[in-house]
């Protein structure tokens, strides 16, 4: 992965947590947390400006993008505890992703979100699980 889709990454994702702490102190409709929804949107657009989505797998407590872990940073390491805690194993942004989606996963992702019902894809989010199976020998 290049250095410079790294960093947008890390950044979205820094973002994603602080709107998702705003989310958590306030509501998901409030100016602070739209604030952090665009500025994660225009990181993830400039991690995909190639035209490539962006997919982030979770494997144990690991956060995998383009075969690079990046759980080594607190945001990403938070995320990671926030989608496990929904049973979200993987997560596919796709390119012209809004804001609005955003913001629909902050509010999944914070703590009152986690009683809410399923999780919904949407255009340009998609979610996942993860299954490892082993063959029988």
């Amino acid at each position: 992965m290049s250095s410079e889709r790294l960093t947008a990454v890390r950044n979205a994702l820094r973002h994603l947590m602080t709107g998702v702490a705003n989310a958590s102190l306030y509501a998901v409709d409030h100016p602070q947390v739209e604030r952090f929804c665009v500025a994660a949107r225009t990181e993830l657009a400039r991690a995909m400006a190639d035209g490539r989505e962006l997919s982030l797998l979770l494997i144990d407590d690991d956060l995998i993008c383009d075969g690079s872990p990046l759980s080594d940073t607190l945001y990403a390491g938070r995320f990671c505890l926030a989608l496990k805690a929904r049973g979200i194993g993987h997560l596919r942004f796709l390119p012209g992703i809004s804001p609005g989606e955003l913001r629909s996963l902050v509010g999944a992702l914070t703590k009152a979100g986690q009683v809410s019902g399923e999780l919904c894809s949407t255009d340009n989010l998609r979610f996942g699980k993860v299954e490892v199976r082993y063959a029988g020998g």
